[in-house]
């Protein structure tokens, strides 16, 4: 039989309600889900901190038979199972580096609130590879010191001890070093790729200041040639002289005592010896510059004539 409208209608009804619950129920998953890993991030930073400074002190609480029980006293801030969390993951497994475990919960916090995108299998290969390479750097930095023995095996775990003692009866101390530095870069660009130009700029200037600066020393040099350029330019604009000028292209000037200035197409009358004739060219001729006596300055002026 056919159904009918009103039946029809009714499964329409509740598929769009479903199909509206669906996102609600999602949603609030996701919260507690994200709400979940953040307590987990804190709970598992404070037991570790706490770790840190009585990891020593709470050593005899592993060999009691009622370390889970409330008749147990610990010092760890996370309490019983804070201080049993805190050792397998520090003292059993890596070290310092477990230190990255927590910031992994927060991500999967952030990204279960929805307050950033986050790549989850991406970040657990990261975290995962930074907890056992840091965990091999405090075990290889570590073993040069007195508290090698940090947290009961070393200040990477006993990952970190295994796989350090390892590495430096394979390839020695030097070839360590330089492993662990090469590891260390490539995690870092891996992270965030803004490192590869940070790190090319810190090689650039640390080689600078060893084997000094070529790039700069010919930056100095190239200035001190315009320089000298520069100057052999202007002596010579300051020593030629255009023979070409003419009587026109010069402003002659005649300064008597009583500052009276004559021109050189004005009639000079009653002028006293000793006045001053100053020729001022458009270019500098400092050959036609001097004093004249009184008959001098009467009698025919030519400028081509050579004046001293």
């Amino acid at each position: 039989m056919a159904k009918s409208k009103k039946q029809r209608a009714k499964e329409s009804l509740e598929q769009a309600k479903t199909e509206m619950d669906a996102p609600v129920k999602k949603d609030a998953v996701y919260l507690i889900a994200g709400l979940f890993f953040l307590s987990i991030a804190v709970y598992t930073f404070i037991a570790f901190i706490s770790y840190i400074f009585t990891w020593a002190k709470d050593q005899s609480s592993f060999s009691d038979s009622e370390f889970f029980s409330s008749l147990s006293v610990v010092e760890n801030g996370g309490g019983q199972f804070g201080l049993w969390w805190a050792n397998l993951l520090i003292s059993k497994w890596f070290g310092l580096g477990a230190f990255i475990i927590p910031l992994f919960f927060l991500g999967v916090s952030l990204f279960c609130l929805k307050i950033k995108r986050v790549r989850l299998l991406r970040l657990f290969f990261i975290s995962i590879f930074g907890c056992i390479l840091i965990s091999i750097f405090f075990s290889f930095i570590f073993s040069f010191t007195s508290v090698d023995r940090l947290f009961g095996t070393s200040a990477g775990g006993s990952y970190g001890y295994y796989i350090n003692q390892w590495l430096m009866s394979m390839i020695g101390v030097i070839g360590t070093a330089a492993f662990l530095v090469i590891a260390i870069v490539g995690w870092l660009i891996i992270i965030n790729k803004s490192y590869v130009r940070r790190f090319s700029q810190g090689i650039s200037k640390v080689g600078q200041k060893v084997i000094g600066t070529p790039e700069k020393e010919l930056q100095l040099v190239e200035e001190k040639l315009n320089e000298e350029v520069d100057t052999e330019e202007e002596l010579e604009n300051t020593d030629n002289i255009n023979e070409e000028d003419s009587i026109d292209d010069l402003d002659i000037r005649v300064e008597i005592e009583d500052d009276t200035v004559i021109n050189s197409n004005d009639e000079i009358e009653n002028v006293d010896d000793g006045v001053e004739l100053i020729v001022n060219p458009q270019e500098n001729i400092n050959s036609l510059i001097g004093t004249y006596s009184h008959d001098e300055l009467q009698s025919t002026f030519d400028p081509r004539l050579e004046l001293s």
